[in-house]
């Protein structure tokens, strides 16, 4: 008893030290602050909210830490001034100088809006407060003399980074998401012998708070361990705004699942022995690795900067990343594990302060002469303080800087391509990359590769456009014109002379290959080249494209599909191969009986195609194997996927913009500008025509393969009610909602589908391709106005140059390319 007695003691006087407010030194200069915050309260992930959105108590938790970094960096009243007074060195203390902030989160909507109301109690409103980089009060002066504030009585606008999944930007802030080599580790989660003893252990009494509480929202095959955070992130949430829920479960049953909780997202999140493709990667901590690069790479900026930028850098962040740090940096084992073994509080705060000791506030210090000190306030009560902790099993409370960054380099991971190669990650900006190094290789000397075929490809496309572009202008300029032939004239003889590939020497014999994108080659029976062979489409002439609008009304078991033209990319040059593919998407199933549920499904399978010729002795035809019968290219799998927009920039010069340029050679410079001008508007106009038309393309393969998955798919035996069970669900609905959350009764044996659906898969693949395009089409745009503000300053130049010559009008066409 004695013995319990004084290990009780120090752990109390352990944790009464460690919660002892950070003291700061008078002779220390804080050259840069990097802050890692939870989010605060939220609505349950699993609950009554379609989405999990911020609540005003989350609100006023991000607004307090917010604040709590306002009184340690940004006080100006030096009588106010005690032992958590750490000023930044030179930066702005009542006026936002986004130049000095750095402020990345995510697009979750609980997150922007923390994030907004962090930066409210950081930089909160203040009349008269400009920053010296924007103006200054010069800028808000008025020509009669009075100053012009900020609206709200002088509301500050930080501007802030949100990165979505496509964004790299996001795997510092999440590097959990999208990884699929976390995501198969998790899988295994069960099979770790301390989870699957705890698992079992724990199933009668997740199964009671499933019947007192958790079946308003979970059904019973979810109330287990391997759901413990999400089961106690909706109880808690219940208990703090619901004073029923205190009826059904009691506080020590709270308790209980918030350590369950902890336990289950250290095993996900802190496990460094679990590992993924490689032994040793550790990926489950994988938040925590991508979380320390980032920090070291904000710290070093500030750093290359001489203090100038960088000075306070904030990222909003996930448990994911919290949990996995307090792993990597020895903290959940060291001499307060207490303090970290406990799942972080909502509004929770991790910093990281890059100081010096000595010195000059005017003079940035040596890389030796930085130190490093870690903060951490778990939660925002009046007794929560900021204080500091040893890392990596240190003694002290600082770390040189020059030894955070050898310790961290050890773990991190530093790049976007050591990420996607750790994770083998799908998202889009991996596709293009090209790995190197060990995974726990350093900062230093890190780049990102390119695969050679990729840099080829971009190489061609680049020498393509430029070539394109010069041939554009000698059109313009030297009046080179060309003649269709055949134009006016049958149009059986309307057919391509430039012989396909080989050329004149293409012989009928020669099989006409493509190259898919694994590197096995397909026979194409319907191409361009084999137009006005026996396979065009019957019904209309040979070598005679059809006309969009013949295309055939599609009717699918999953609704009625409409063949769309593809109008703008093709224009007036469809050819058979074309038409073919529309006559396919006008009966994408009953014109393949063969297709089944059971059938293999495949974005790039082609049908086996023998070889012409008689077979070689020992195969079919001379008493060897028959070949299997051939399967006819589902209509989805005729549309090829999009693999890159390069085909979008070549747009044809129709005879009326030919017509309207190509009358005379121009010869004075302010004309030969205004023509560049307009092509570079006609190019735009083509090029924003075509990438909707591969949009197009594209939205009805995605169609059509949601339309075949869909007849596919068996439908499930809808469930049926008795009279008790169908007056219980109609009371339940006519019952008033409750404030904060609303009860579902679910029928005997109803499970609900966790997976997204046919359908609903359908809609999110259709945004994202919509927001691809809309990305593409923002940044040609950009990039298109970039060029044609270049040649309007010559126009503009060149007019003012003609009128300060004072020349008369009938003059002014002499004014010739020297």
């Amino acid at each position: 008893m004695a013995t319990l007695s004084a290990t009780v003691l120090a752990v109390l006087v352990a944790s009464s030290a460690a919660q002892s407010p950070t003291t700061n030194t008078s002779n220390e200069h804080i050259w840069s602050s990097v802050a890692w915050v939870l989010h605060g309260e939220r609505t349950p992930l699993w609950g009554p909210t379609l989405y999990p959105a911020l609540t005003p108590l989350g609100a006023q938790q991000m607004f307090a830490q917010g604040s709590l970094l306002r009184d340690r960096y940004l006080r100006e009243d030096p009588e106010e001034r005690d032992a958590t007074f750490a000023p930044i060195i030179g930066i702005e203390r009542n006026a936002i100088d986004n130049t000095q902030l750095s402020v990345l989160t995510n697009t979750d909507q609980f997150m922007i809006t923390g994030a907004q109301a962090f930066l409210q109690g950081l930089y909160p409103p203040i009349l008269q407060a400009f920053s010296e980089n924007s103006g200054g009060i010069e800028a808000a002066r008025l020509a009669n003399g009075s100053v012009a504030n900020y609206p709200l009585q002088g509301y500050q606008y930080p501007a802030f980074r949100t990165a979505s999944v496509l964004d790299f930007e996001s795997i510092w802030i999440g590097g959990h998401v999208g990884c699929t080599r976390y995501t198969e580790s998790l899988l295994n989660f069960r099979t770790d012998e301390v989870v699957a003893t705890i698992y079992n252990n724990t199933k009668n009494f997740y199964q009671t708070l499933w019947r007192n509480l958790l079946y308003e929202a979970f059904p019973s095959s979810m109330a287990n361990f391997a759901n413990a955070y999400m089961l106690y992130d909706y109880a808690q949430f219940r208990w703090t705004h619901n004073n029923s829920t205190r009826s059904n479960i009691t506080k020590d049953e709270l308790d209980m699942m918030a350590r369950f909780a902890s336990t289950e997202q250290r095993n996900k999140n802190a496990n460094l022995s679990a590992s993924g493709s490689n032994s040793g990667d550790m990926i489950r901590a994988v938040a925590g690795r991508t979380m320390a690069a980032k920090t070291l790479t904000w710290l070093r900026e500030n750093i290359r900067r001489g203090g100038a930028t960088n000075k306070i850098n904030v990222a909003f962040t996930t448990l994911e990343t919290f949990v996995a740090w307090f792993a990597l940096s020895g903290l959940v084992t060291g001499n307060h594990m207490a303090e970290f073994k406990p799942l972080p509080e909502p509004g929770g705060m991790m910093v990281f302060e890059l100081f010096s000791i000595g010195g000059s506030p005017d003079t940035y210090p040596n890389n030796d002469e930085l130190w490093v000190r870690f903060l951490y306030r778990n939660g925002t009560d009046p007794g929560d303080h900021l204080t500091s902790y040893a890392l990596f099993n240190n003694t002290m409370d600082r770390i040189p800087f020059l030894e955070f960054m050898t310790q961290v380099q050890l773990f991190d991971v530093g790049t976007v391509s050591e990420w996607c190669k750790l994770c083998d990650g799908v998202a889009l900006f991996c596709s293009d990359l090209k790995y190197r190094g060990s995974n726990s290789g350093t900062t230093a000397g890190r780049s990102v590769f390119v695969q050679p075929t990729v840099a080829g490809a971009i190489g061609a496309a680049v020498t393509l456009a430029v070539a394109g572009f010069l041939f554009f202008i000698a059109v313009l300029v030297g009046g080179i014109r060309f003649h269709r032939p055949g134009a006016g004239g049958d149009p059986k003889t309307r057919t391509g002379t430039l012989g396909g590939f080989k050329g004149a020497e293409k012989m009928s014999s020669d099989t006409d290959l493509a190259w898919a994108k694994g590197g096995t080659r397909h026979e194409r029976t319907g191409s361009w080249e084999l137009r006005g062979k026996k396979d065009d489409v019957e019904g209309h002439e040979e070598g005679v494209s059809p006309a969009p609008a013949e295309a055939a009304q599609a009717k699918t078991r999953a609704g009625d599909w409409k063949a769309i033209p593809l109008e703008g990319f093709y224009d007036g040059n469809r050819h058979t191969e074309d038409e073919e593919v529309d006559h396919d998407l006008a009966d994408p199933i009953t014109k393949h009986p063969a297709w089944t549920k059971d059938s293999t499904m495949s974005y790039n399978q082609t049908p086996f195609r023998p070889p012409t010729g008689p077979p070689p002795l020992g195969q079919p035809g001379h008493g060897g194997p028959t070949n299997p019968p051939l399967r006819e290219l589902r209509p989805s799998e005729k549309i090829p996927p999009i693999g890159n927009l390069a085909p979008s920039m070549f747009v044809p010069l129709s005879d009326e913009f030919l017509d309207k340029h190509m009358q005379s050679i121009p010869r004075a410079r302010v004309e030969m500008l205004q023509r560049i001008l307009d092509s570079i508007e006609y190019q735009r106009a083509g090029v924003k025509q075509n990438l909707i038309a591969l949009l197009e393309r594209e939205k009805m393969r995605i169609s059509l393969l949601a339309a075949e998955m869909q007849a596919a798919d068996p439908k499930k035996p809808a469930l049926s009610l008795d009279t008790r069970e169908a007056d219980a669900m109609i009371a339940n609905m006519e019952a008033p909602a409750s404030a904060c959350w609303g009860p579902n009764l679910f029928p005997p044996g109803y499970k609900p589908d966790l997976q997204m659906s046919i359908h609903d898969r359908l809609i999110q693949d259709l945004l994202n391709l919509v927001q691809r395009l809309a990305e593409q089409l923002e940044g040609y745009d950009g990039h298109i106005d970039g060029v044609k503000r270049q040649f309007q300053d010559h126009l503009e130049k060149e007019l003012m140059r003609i009128n300060e010559a004072g020349l008369r009008p009938e003059e002014r066409g002499q004014a010739r390319f020297g």
